[in-house]
């Protein structure tokens, strides 16, 4: 469903517009495995901006205002986050959860870059899935 919403935002092609990031048009569902995460262009680092609560939980974290590559995990996710705005493409990541002390095996992760024509890539929407063992 949030695929089909981010093919659904773009507006006469290239990336969607970030003001298109409407968590009323989500699906009740995902709201709480979302993560938004803001590339700092100065810094070339992501600050994560929201994280829902089944995330939170799921990782044993509040990670809200931290830099994606501060966190446990972070270094990888932030590897894959570049590509993302390096590609202006969504991505798709299935991995072990090995990165928290949670009852999980392994987590999938569905990144969909937003961007505006000056700044091709501004926010990336996450939404995670984790798979108990």
């Amino acid at each position: 469903m949030l695929f089909r919403y981010w093919q659904d935002s773009h507006l006469g092609g290239g990336l969607p517009s970030p003001d298109c990031i409407d968590p009323l048009a989500f699906p009740t569902a995902a709201l709480p495995f979302l993560v938004l995460e803001e590339y700092e262009r100065d810094t070339r680092r992501f600050r994560t901006r929201l994280t829902g609560t089944a995330y939170r939980d799921a990782v044993g974290y509040e990670s809200t205002n931290r830099r994606t590559d501060e966190t446990p995990g972070g270094h990888a996710a932030a590897e894959r986050l570049h590509w993302i705005v390096e590609a202006s493409q969504p991505y798709w990541y299935q991995g072990p959860f090995s990165f928290s002390a949670r009852p999980w095996t392994a987590f999938s992760v569905l990144s969909l870059p937003f961007g505006r024509i000056d700044e091709p890539v501004s926010r990336v929407l996450c939404v995670f899935d984790f798979q108990p063992g």
